[in-house]
């Protein structure tokens, strides 16, 4: 299979100066003053669940601020200090900020030093950092992003849907001045304190958003802290407020097996390593929230039109979502499928293994490297497909799309030939990602087949679908159809 991704590297910028982060001693110093937030009996759409967050130390002492959809309506919260020999102390909401998604939390003898705020916003293209625990991990760990240009209102960045969930639940207001940031921000991020260089508190993490391209990719400005300080608002419906927010659920958060135990079952927690990248698992999306931001949604509706979808099948779509640790990617797989880690690639399959999905990642510190690695990714599906694939016009790109926020897209369609001349076809996404100022790009690449297709079943059951012999033809054309917008629509969340 010939590589396509000789134009796409060379529409790389040169780097610039590399980024630096906080000075070590500042970063260990800032690390005392952050905890992970643990809130259980909180409310879910069926039953209780355990959240998991982060906070810091803020205003008076004893006290520690976090994301208000977090701990609202939990039973019991507590927070847990690792700088601090792993202490753990009962904490209690004291003031709310529902506009802000911003909650301030007691919590009795101060551990840690209250961190300093700058309200001032920072500029675009500044480099900021996290301290945060992502996806209730017990470790804390730094996550370099930067600020990024265009519409500081929280309302541009989410769908109509969602901003007319939030505006009947009063849950944030979607006028909100927000942050908008390169470098993705992770469930359990929500509450992280996102600081400038100098260690100042810039920005709250929050994100989260279930719905929206936007769900992982701002922060509240620190200029709402003082204004926490001094709210006396009160909390609104838990419940509703909770469910409009991604998950920062925690009950599979010490799952730290590679694959899930059931297909359409993944653990929020699950980690793999998939062609020398760690990918983590980031939830369920429906295909409308994948759908958000992409940047040739003409495609998708010819493609929809061509297998004849409702919009109740389109509705019903439903998408496990794995993404690099450090972002650049987010690969969409359909929920009834469970994923295997090989090593070289992660692999996931229906029940018949007609239907496959593959997906790797690398991060290399060349364009003659990357080069390299993306022929290795192609060249290597084709070697294990024991295939003769050539390029089908219908739906591949003429050549790779540049977004602004720096992500590089190419998309390709395939038909191969077995020896006895059966046809499958591939569908694949290749997206490059350059973090600001360094020399690295990170590489991934989704390719998903449907397998040696019976051509005279295929005419038969186009004209005959009513026949009960072509249910079965029909279902795994529905699942394959599944398959090929996931691949389609494996991004990078838009900021």
């Amino acid at each position: 299979m010939r590589t396509v991704l000789t134009i796409l590297f060379c529409l790389i910028l040169p780097a610039t100066l590399a980024a630096q982060g906080l000075s070590p001693s500042l970063r260990e110093e800032l690390a005392r003053s952050v905890v992970q937030v643990q809130g259980s009996g909180c409310p879910a759409s069926q039953g209780t669940e355990r959240r998991v967050a982060t906070g810091f130390a803020y205003g008076p002492a004893g006290h520690v601020v976090t994301a208000n959809h977090v701990v609202t309506g939990c039973q019991r919260i507590t927070v847990y200090w690792e700088k601090h020999n792993g202490h753990t102390q009962q904490a209690s909401v004291v003031r709310v900020l529902p506009k802000a998604d911003l909650a301030l939390l007691q919590v009795g003898q101060s551990l840690g030093t209250a961190l300093t705020a700058q309200p001032q916003r920072p500029k675009v293209d500044a480099e900021v950092e996290t301290l945060g625990y992502y996806l209730s991990v017990p470790t804390m760990s730094n996550k370099r992003l930067r600020v990024t240009y265009g519409s500081s209102r929280l309302a541009d960045m989410v769908p109509k849907e969602t901003r007319q969930a939030l505006q009947q639940s009063g849950a944030i207001d979607v006028n909100l001045d927000i942050l908008r940031l390169d470098g993705h921000l992770l469930p359990s991020h929500s509450g992280a304190p996102i600081f400038d260089l100098q260690g100042h508190v810039v920005g709250v993490g929050s994100g989260g958003l279930k719905s929206g391209a936007a769900s992982v990719s701002w922060a509240v400005p620190a200029s709402y802290l003082s204004a926490l300080l001094i709210s006396q608002e009160q909390q609104g419906d838990s419940r509703t407020i909770a469910n409009l927010f991604a998950n920062s659920a925690a009950e599979t958060a010490g799952n730290t097996g590679r694959q899930p135990s059931n297909a359409g079952g993944a653990p929020r927690s699950m980690q793999a390593i998939c062609g020398g990248v760690q990918f983590i698992y980031t939830g369920v999306r429906s295909f409308a929230e994948l759908l958000v931001g992409h940047e040739d949604l003409g495609s998708v509706q010819k493609l929809i039109a061509t297998f004849n979808l409702t919009d109740q099948q389109i509705s019903a779509f439903r998408y496990h979502t794995f993404q690099p640790l450090d972002g650049g990617a987010a690969v969409a797989i359909p929920d009834w499928t469970s994923v295997r880690d090989t090593g070289q690639v992660c692999r996931a399959l229906n029940q018949t293994g007609r239907i496959s999905i593959e997906f790797a990642s690398q991060t290399v510190q060349s364009v003659q490297e990357g080069q390299w690695v993306s022929e290795q990714f192609e060249t290597s599906f084709a070697l294990r497909s024991g295939r003769q694939w050539g390029v089908s016009p219908d739906y591949s790109y003429i050549g790779p799309y540049q977004r602004r926020d720096g992500l590089i897209v190419n998309r390709r369609t395939y038909a191969g030939l077995n020896p006895q001349f059966i046809p499958s076809l591939a569908f694949e996404t290749l997206l490059l990602h350059q973090p600001p100022r360094t020399n690295t790009v990170t590489f991934t690449g989704v390719i998903g087949a449907y397998w040696d297709l019976n051509v005279q079943w295929v005419t038969y059951c186009e004209a005959q679908p009513y026949d009960p012999n072509c249910a079965p033809f029909i279902a795994e054309a529905q699942q394959a159809a599944q398959m090929i917008f996931g691949v389609l629509l494996s991004t990078a969340p838009r900021i």
